[in-house]
């Protein structure tokens, strides 16, 4: 939860708006024209996914960099066996 109201606005499906809570407030007629008008509490804080979003990223790749360069000097090994003299 991010603790927002989400509006979302479609052209084709249902348009609506969601309680932070995750209970929908006002929903529309899916596929019609119409106009919809609600108050929703503006927040400016921001959520730790946008505050840290980028370091997670980079944290998460380099990881997966990092598995992918074990699992290749894994198989390596396997296929390439040293041998005694």
């Amino acid at each position: 939860m991010t603790g927002r109201t989400v509006v979302v606005a479609s052209t084709n499906g249902i348009s609506g708006v969601i309680a932070p809570d995750g209970t929908v407030r006002q929903q529309l007629e899916p596929r019609t024209t119409d106009i919809a008008v609600t108050e929703v509490a503006l927040v400016d804080a921001q959520t730790p996914a946008v505050r840290h979003g980028s370091l997670i990223k980079l944290v998460l790749c380099l990881i997966g960099v990092a598995a992918a360069i074990l699992a290749a000097a894994s198989n390596s090994r396997r296929q390439f066996p040293m041998r005694g003299i």
